[in-house]
């Protein structure tokens, strides 16, 4: 079924000098002066708008993957820059540090009811009394930190050591040592 120029135009709603344009470009088919295959043409033309928007859609998908692989580029200088600054410290020294503080903290709480029966008369009873008391806000303490669910990963099923990843995370420290606050 042939169409003239300003008909195949109405149909699609293009102008008539875009069907030319596209005619140019071997998207309409043109069967003479001024008339063009209908069909094909409309099929032709709906093909071409299909591959424009396949065309979009990667370019879309390439920028937006360019976009994220500069953020982790970015993100990963900026580490390096945090370590080069000191801001990052290993986590296996963070929790050696921590593991020592806490056994010294324990040590000397547990240690209070000696140092205390020596500086006053206390008696056995009493002295009981206070040594429960600190064992109890020690392990209330205790109770209230899992140390598994800090970012160190879970442990390996079975193995009772951390699991690799955790192996090389750092934490980020400001200038003086301090964790950010």
């Amino acid at each position: 079924m042939n169409l003239k120029t300003a008909e195949l135009a109405l149909l699609l709603g293009l102008t008539p000098r875009r069907i030319n344009q596209l005619a140019e470009e071997g998207v309409t088919v043109r069967t003479g002066h001024g008339e063009f295959d209908g069909p094909a043409s409309v099929r032709n033309y709906i093909a071409s708008i299909a591959n424009k928007a396949k065309d979009g859609e990667a370019a879309y998908d390439k920028e937006r993957e360019e976009a994220r692989l500069k953020k982790e580029q970015a993100d990963t200088q900026e580490l390096k820059n945090a370590k080069l600054r000191k801001e990052l410290l290993p986590v296996e020294e963070v929790s050696r540090v921590w593991s020592e503080q806490v056994s010294s903290i324990r040590s000397g709480m547990l240690a209070v009811v000696s140092r205390v029966r020596q500086r006053i008369s206390l008696s056995v009873e009493d002295a009981v009394i206070l040594d429960e008391e600190i064992r109890d806000a020690m392990t209330k303490l205790a109770d209230g930190v899992d140390i598994y669910d800090a970012d160190l990963g879970d442990l390996e099923e079975g193995d009772g050591d951390p699991s690799p990843a955790s192996e090389n995370q750092s934490v980020r420290m400001d200038g003086k040592g301090n964790p950010p606050t």
